[in-house]
């Protein structure tokens, strides 16, 4: 297992000039971060950049929590796992000569595969305005399809950095450290039809004989069916017993990916005749065109 880390911006020495500080306010101002990772990470814990403005005691706790996002970026459902530290062993900082680097532990390992949110608010909402944490000014790029969110009542409604820092980017400062999962099978694809379902079928009228043959015994044994960028078709006289027509071995003549154009021989099935005539069926909605049946027959007797 590789070491995998999600860097953002970790700055070093004097945070007041590359940073901006936002307080968390009270019970109510909730906060969060969407990243997405670059490579699939297993880890347990985060750092971030909180520190009190003032040496503030009895807060409480801040609590965290990471959870799935949708396609627009909010976050969905419980809290896959969460965490909490108390504001009571944050560093106050009275000088701004420091990073007030913390280490926030989850209760449960996450594996991360595409975009997560990290949420952090207050438990109470005494003193929350010296409670504070660092993001990024607009100079900074936020993660790849990662914004920072705030809301002022809990959750009900979102704003994004744009409309609150006035700012095209915001970012919270943040450091992921973790491994690259053991065992990490990526999503396995699929060739799908999508349409409705349906089925098409095909009854070629019988073939015409001259006069000179009614006299003779004729036999189909073979067909040859001539299609046009065509999908998936049957062949049979029964609807029950249908069989598949393969054009894997046959020459293609189609300009179109995953369609045929050709002529493929086919055998007649045992009990052909005019009264049980050869059917040509597909289920598949994408096309089947037959252009001509071509019969080979076998005539006996006659002029």
């Amino acid at each position: 297992m590789s070491e995998v880390i999600i860097d953002y911006n970790m700055p070093g020495g004097y945070l007041g000039i590359e940073s901006h500080d936002t307080p968390i306010y009270d019970a109510d101002n909730w906060n969060y971060q969407t990243i997405t990772p670059e490579e699939p990470i297993v880890f347990n814990s985060i750092e971030m950049y909180f520190y009190k403005m003032n040496d503030v005691a009895g807060v409480g706790t801040i609590d965290f929590g990471i959870y799935a996002v949708d396609g627009d970026g909010l976050i969905t459902g419980d809290a896959i796992t969460t965490a909490s530290i108390n504001v009571d062993d944050l560093e106050y900082i009275e000088e701004w000569d420091n990073d007030p680097k913390t280490t926030i532990t989850f209760n449960d390992s996450y594996t991360a595969t595409s975009q997560f949110a990290v949420l952090w608010k207050l438990s109470s909402s005494e003193d929350g305005e010296n409670v504070r944490y660092y993001h990024g000014e607009g100079e900074y790029p936020a993660y790849s399809g990662g914004k920072l969110y705030l809301s002022f009542d809990a959750g009900s409604y979102w704003y994004a950095p744009i409309d609150y820092f006035r700012e095209e980017n915001a970012s919270a400062f943040f450091l992921i450290t973790g491994s690259s999962p053991a065992t990490y099978t990526p999503p396995i694809g699929h060739d799908i039809h999508i349409g409705l379902k349906y089925s098409s079928k095909l009854m070629p009228m019988r073939p015409v004989t001259s006069a000179e043959m009614m006299a003779s015994t004729v036999t189909v044994k073979k067909i040859g069916i001539s299609v046009l960028n065509t999908d998936d078709i049957t062949v049979g006289i029964l609807e029950s017993d249908m069989k598949d027509v393969s054009f894997a071995d046959m020459k293609n003549k189609s300009t179109i990916t995953g369609l045929y154009t050709g002529t493929v021989e086919v055998s007649v099935p045992d009990g052909y005749s005019k009264n049980l005539p050869l059917q040509i069926i597909t289920d598949s909605p994408l096309p089947a065109t037959i252009r001509a049946m071509i019969p080979k027959m076998d005539m006996t007797g006659g002029r």
